[in-house]
């Protein structure tokens, strides 16, 4: 198993369709994202395929919900940012309501001084507000505030693009249109070129929708 995360092209299709039959694939995948693991091609290549397995059998990975939490809640960077993208692949799914219990401190790394684990969180913010609508205007204030978050400047910028991202996965269901459109409107002028193609690109798919 390790040699085969080891490699430079991982089928992450064909090892999420082997984490799904047998529960010691998925046990060693799940080993290889924890804060003891110190390989980071098998780290980043375990995350991509429990990233698959979220997005296509999503009930596999919920019963490990506890371990995913416990890395979202540690103070190893690398497994933070790997759970912060898993657990909104799993809020579909979410029957006992586990996402009520780290909402707020899953928003509060929208934040956080790590630019990449602040980045995962606020794209999770749109998978999850589109799994589970109920969210959306929590998510929404969210993250249209985070032009005031105690950031550089120059990271703020880029939060925002992300933002612009995020709200794009639930635009089409979102209650707060009009406001939505004057913040993507408002990052055509960003510092960031990331942040005024990302306006660009939302304004043009949702020209209909406004």
């Amino acid at each position: 198993m390790k040699a085969l995360l080891e490699g430079k092209k991982v089928d992450a299709d064909a090892l999420a369709m082997a984490a799904i039959e047998d529960e010691g694939v998925l046990g060693a995948l799940l080993d290889e994202i924890s804060p003891q693991s110190r390989n980071s091609k098998r780290r980043y290549n375990s995350f991509k395929v429990l990233k698959r397995l979220g997005e296509t059998a999503p009930a596999r990975l919920y019963p490990r919900w506890n371990y995913l939490e416990a890395l979202l809640r540690s103070s190893n960077e690398p497994s933070r940012y790997i759970a912060v993208s898993l657990l909104p692949l799993l809020a579909g799914i979410d029957r006992e309501n586990r996402w009520a219990g780290i909402l707020k401190d899953y928003l509060a790394l929208t934040r956080a001084p790590n630019l990449p684990l602040a980045g995962h969180a606020v794209i999770g913010c749109g998978i999850l507000a589109k799994m589970k609508p109920e969210y959306q205007g929590e998510i929404t204030a969210c993250l249209l505030s985070l032009g005031n978050a105690r950031v550089p400047v120059e990271r703020r910028a880029l939060l925002k693009a992300y933002a612009v991202e995020s709200l794009g996965t639930y635009f089409s269901e979102a209650r707060e249109k009009k406001i939505i459109i004057s913040f993507v409107r408002s990052q055509l002028k960003s510092k960031s070129p990331k942040g005024r193609k990302a306006a660009e690109l939302f304004l043009k798919k949702n020209a209909r929708r406004r």
